[in-house]
């Protein structure tokens, strides 16, 4: 900022290499270009004076963010080093939040973020560092691409939410389902096809290790599902009671079990036509379970059946 000596009715005009500027007629004009410049003093009388002056623009100190290794840290922190100078100042930003307080040269980064420096020199001009990411990685959690409830037959892909920040430092993975070790999965990923409780053990270089918490994966099977329910809708046993023929209507292609009270097998039958008369004259007296059973799906639907 250029300033001329000002006075009571003063006005001013100033001027770079000769040349009027418009619009700066303060006492005062600040410049960012390298150059020649003037300015004429008018009083309330008429009277002028001229002034010149070469204008210097400092470049400003070259702001930067260095680490005495990786951007990943297990636990103490991380130590950033900004640019140091005489005269110089600090203020470091985590994105574009200003950290409170931290305004040294060095700033020790506890949480995963992306870290800036605004180094001001002693004649006032400053200038913003590259960003840095710094990444904790003692609390890895298992993060899920898609559902973790699904049919049968699906899946989904986990992975550990540090895998890929730890630069050339050797990681050993562990995945566990139920906490048993899964053979061969010792990957940052992982592709779960079967329900249970999925950890993952990390050792980050030796010094770093920690098992995430758990994430549930939940198979259902969504075909039994809909078969029992085209069972429910479609299947008929008649008549109930019965005293020698039941009649299995709806149900070919499956099985029917018949057991008495105490859950033992007295029969059982492969139903191979759309309307199956069932001989039971020889079963005695009594209350039985029947069951018809889908031996592709699973599937099966329970009724009570008297005979007489």
């Amino acid at each position: 900022t250029l300033t001329a000596a000002s006075g009571t009715g003063y006005t001013y005009q100033w001027y770079i290499g000769g040349t009027p500027i418009s619009g700066a007629t303060n006492a005062s004009y600040r410049t960012t270009t390298l150059a020649n410049y003037s300015v004429r003093v008018t009083n309330s009388t008429g009277c002028t004076a001229n002034s010149a002056v070469t204008a210097v623009v400092y470049a400003g100190p070259a702001a930067a963010i260095t680490t005495a290794g990786s951007t990943y840290f297990c636990s103490g922190g991380l130590a950033l080093h900004a640019t140091t100078g005489t005269g110089y100042s600090w203020q470091w930003y985590n994105g574009s939040t200003t950290i409170a307080g931290a305004t040294s040269s060095i700033y020790i980064a506890t949480a995963t973020g992306t870290y800036k420096v605004k180094v001001t020199d002693g004649t006032g001009c400053a200038s913003m560092s590259a960003p840095v990411t710094a990444t904790d990685l003692s609390l890895p959690i298992i993060v899920a691409a898609g559902p973790t409830t699904f049919c049968k037959g699906n899946s989904v892909s986990l992975s550990i939410s540090t895998a890929g920040g730890t630069g050339s430092t050797p990681v050993i993975y562990q995945w566990k389902r139920n906490y048993v070790n899964i053979s061969g999965a010792t990957t940052g990923s992982y592709i779960a096809t079967l329900g249970g409780s999925y950890t993952c053990y990390e050792n980050i270089g030796g010094s770093c290790i920690a098992t995430t918490p758990a994430l549930v994966v939940t198979v259902t099977n969504c075909h039994l599902e809909i078969s029992l329910d085209s069972m429910k809708q479609g299947i008929r046993l008649y008549p109930n009671p019965v005293m020698k023929e039941l009649t299995i209507e709806g149900a070919k292609g499956f099985n029917v079990v018949f057991y008495d009270v105490v859950g033992r097998q007295v029969l059982h039958q492969a139903i191979v036509s759309d309307r199956q008369v069932t001989n039971v004259a020889d079963l005695p007296k009594g209350i039985y379970l029947v069951q018809i059973l889908d031996n592709i799906t699973g599937a099966k639907v329970l009724q009570k059946l008297l005979k007489e």
